[in-house]
């Protein structure tokens, strides 16, 4: 698989957009002051990522977000 700098770039910034949805923009569900259920949505970056620019730079953004 061939990495350009625009791949790299795009790949960076599904791993931020990912960071950003992860903390952001999740719906916390709770009952007596207790969080029960997170429904988050920062796995979607990472799968528009592999259905963009294949499965290998998804798995590559996966596994850079991880560290």
């Amino acid at each position: 698989m061939n990495f350009n700098s625009r791949k790299i770039t795009y790949i960076a910034m599904f791993i931020v957009l990912n960071i950003v949805l992860t903390r952001v923009a999740s719906i916390r569900i709770g009952i007596g002051g207790v969080e029960i259920i997170r429904l988050g949505f920062g796995g979607f970056p990472i799968i528009l990522a592999g259905m963009a620019m294949g499965p290998v730079a998804g798995g590559v953004s996966w596994v850079l977000w991880g560290i």
